[in-house]
């Protein structure tokens, strides 16, 4: 199971009313935007910024390309596709509960090390894959429902 940090309305609402975010999570935040609206939630009552109904997911090699016939999916920011909880340790989390697919390698191969995370058009999140993953015309990218279990906490834990 992938494990990866990202922030939605839910789960910003989790972490506000059960734990406070860590050093390690507004240290992971890549976007200004995203931590801002954190700061602003917790400490002006004000309400996220975030416009899309949508994360897109994205897959990347080593040097930050996709592959050929690659598209970022799109998933909706509801409970219907992302359940809230907890790991059993303390951390907050948000799994997938339905499979996102990936377009099939339209041709050539690739090896694909990173995931990314865009909210609003900006990649918030782009941390390694726990494996890489070859692709080719036979090969479909994909990640099966519980796949990804998303922390406020911590890249990895």
């Amino acid at each position: 199971m992938e494990e990866y940090s990202i922030l939605t309305d839910q789960g910003l609402i989790d972490a506000i009313n059960m734990t406070a975010p860590t050093t390690d999570f507004l240290k992971s935040v890549s976007s200004g935007t995203l931590e801002e609206d954190l700061l602003r939630t917790l400490f002006a009552n004000s309400t996220p910024t975030i416009r899309d109904t949508v994360i897109y997911i994205s897959l990347f090699t080593a040097d930050g390309e996709g592959y050929p016939g690659y598209e970022r999916q799109s998933v909706p920011r509801d409970l219907e596709h992302w359940e809230i909880g907890t790991d059993g340790n303390g951390h907050f989390t948000a799994t997938n509960k339905k499979e996102i697919l990936f377009p099939q390698c339209t041709g050539g191969s690739a090896m694909l090390t990173h995931f990314g995370l865009y909210v609003d058009g900006t990649l918030w999140r782009k941390d390694p894959l726990e494996e890489g993953l070859g692709v080719n015309s036979i090969v479909t990218p994909m990640f099966g429902p519980n796949d990804l279990k998303i922390s406020l906490d911590s890249q990895f834990y």
